[in-house]
């Protein structure tokens, strides 16, 4: 039965998966809480589901969802990632640093959070600080 279950799940995702490439993403919010009844530990659900609501400007439950994840897994690099874009859009600057650099910190090669700690800090006229993480 759990093999059965299982591979339920999986397709659920992927069918979520498609939903959110085709810019579906009410459909694919639908199809991640599926799988999320089944399996509420799913983190790759939740974070998309997350990443969906800051797509459609829901910030408030995209920080709710992403935080979600970092009450069970603080090290988790894509929710750290996510909330410092979250925050970024919001131009909460300062607490989107706070979760680039922790991203930075659990996977220390990251093009995305370097480049993006660049540009914040760019934005506030930082320089050197943006030039340090640029050439990471």
């Amino acid at each position: 039965m759990n093999q059965i279950k299982n591979f339920n799940i999986k397709e659920i995702f992927a069918s979520a998966v498609e939903s959110q490439k085709k810019n579906n993403f009410q459909a694919a919010i639908d199809l991640y809480n599926k799988v999320l009844e089944a399996d509420p530990t799913h983190i790759n659900a939740q974070i998309n589901i997350g990443i969906l609501f800051s797509n459609l400007g829901n910030y408030q439950k995209s920080i709710s969802c992403l935080k979600k994840v970092i009450e069970g897994d603080f090290n988790n690099y894509n929710a750290n990632y996510n909330l410092g874009i979250v925050y970024g859009q919001l131009e909460k600057n300062e607490e989107a640093i706070g979760y680039f650099k922790k991203a930075v910190e659990i996977k220390n090669d990251s093009f995305d959070a370097n480049y993006s700690l660049g540009i914040i800090y760019g934005t506030l006229k930082k320089n050197e600080e943006a030039i340090g993480y640029f050439k990471k």
